[in-house]
């Protein structure tokens, strides 16, 4: 009971020292750049056969922007709100025509909600930290073939958890830089079509359906983030 009370103890101690860390500072504004391994487009996720079902185009090396405010509610809890800014695009093929290169890819607005936890051995200057969360995920499947692009007909609202861990270091009181893995599994369908029936590619022009096509995005890559941060103190 004795060696109980102790580490109990130790625990306090060792989180106060972080909150006193943090100089009053109970809000924090980050400014992010990221990088995402890979991701990939189920090209027909309603086809009766597995073996389509599973036909991907996949895209790697995703870039991203993104900035989150967090607000620390106690010495040791940190909430955090993010908004990203996902794009990628690469050449594909056509499946109705496979000599003809299309470029296919996404772009991706997550909404996430996350739960920090600074860790007890954190110092003065490195601050580390661990935390999940839920998040929800708006897109649209992007296409260009020749002259003609994909117009967004409907889409889902995606949703998942997440988990990341990382570490802040303090450069000045109210700077510090930031670095992060987070991991994450998001995915939801889109519905696209043709904006036209007739395209120009290469000089020839090209009749295409413009029936509805639904896919589905999958970002599910570990993701590496670097970020700038101010902290900040409102009451």
């Amino acid at each position: 009971m004795n060696n109980f009370k102790f580490k109990i103890i130790l625990f306090l101690f060792l989180s106060g020292t972080t909150f006193a860390q943090n100089k009053g500072n109970n809000f924090s504004l980050s400014v992010n750049y990221s990088y995402t391994t890979d991701s990939k487009i189920c090209l027909t996720p309603d086809a009766p056969s597995i073996f389509n079902r599973d036909e991907n185009f996949i895209l790697e090396d995703i870039l991203s922007y993104s900035t989150e405010i967090r607000y620390r509610a106690s010495m040791w809890l940190i909430f955090g709100l993010s908004f990203e800014y996902i794009e990628k695009n690469g050449e594909g093929r056509n499946l109705s025509s496979k000599e003809f290169v299309v470029e296919d890819g996404y772009k991706v607005y997550p909404l996430e909600l996350s739960a920090y936890y600074y860790l007890p051995f954190s110092t003065e200057n490195f601050k580390f930290f661990m935390g999940g969360g839920f998040g929800l995920y708006f897109g649209k499947r992007t296409r260009t073939f020749g002259t003609v692009k994909f117009e967004n007909v409907s889409s889902e609202i995606g949703y998942g958890i997440l988990v990341n861990v990382g570490m802040d270091y303090m450069i000045f009181d109210h700077f510090s830089v930031r670095g992060e893995f987070l991991f994450r599994d998001p995915e939801f369908r889109v519905t696209s079509k043709y904006s036209s029936e007739i395209t120009i590619y290469n000089g020839r022009e090209y009749r295409v359906q413009t029936d509805n096509i639904t896919s589905k995005i999958n970002i599910d890559g570990i993701t590496f983030r670097v970020g700038a941060v101010y902290h900040f103190n409102l009451f």
